[in-house]
């Protein structure tokens, strides 16, 4: 391979560890698999199996062969790009729903396009002001109870 050394071959990489940033590359030109690691990774993608890629090939101090420049030429034909939008029951576009904050949190998420409530996050359900005044209610009743069996303490002494 000492004579391949400097040209530019194109590969496709034959496999890629994202843990540890490095694979390998496979050129037909080449009778083994070249080495890579993530820093000579000229693209703003992560490698996967598949793709195809362009690179030059240089004679590391230890002997063994390396990828140096490697640009990325086409995605490997079973990758996807990820789609996170959803669908509006309103007006059935694929969306990305916009956050309505209310009193500082979230109350639900909604279509920008025509308004309608994707997901709510705050049970606005109608009962909040009842559920007020139960707690109301409770706190009356125990300060009272509280308040009256410090009063009691307090004149008798």
């Amino acid at each position: 391979m000492s004579g391949k050394e400097g040209k530019v071959f194109n590969g496709i990489v034959k496999f890629y560890n994202v843990a540890k940033g490095y694979g390998f590359l496979y050129a037909d030109d080449l009778v083994d698999d070249v080495y890579f690691h993530i820093n000579d990774w000229k693209n703003k993608s992560i490698p996967e199996a598949g793709d195809v890629v362009g690179f030059d090939v240089l004679k590391q101090s230890n002997g063994k062969t390396k990828a140096a420049s490697i640009l990325f030429l086409e995605a490997a034909p079973n990758k996807k790009p990820k789609d996170d939008r959803v669908t509006c029951p309103g007006c059935d576009r694929k969306i990305v729903p916009r956050l309505v904050i209310v009193r500082g949190a979230p109350s639900y998420s909604m279509c920008p396009y025509c308004g309608c409530k994707i997901r709510k996050f705050i049970d606005d359900d109608g009962d909040a002001p009842f559920r007020l005044l139960i707690i109301i209610v409770l706190s009356v009743v125990f300060f009272y109870f509280f308040l009256g069996s410090l009063a009691i303490k307090f004149f008798d002494t």
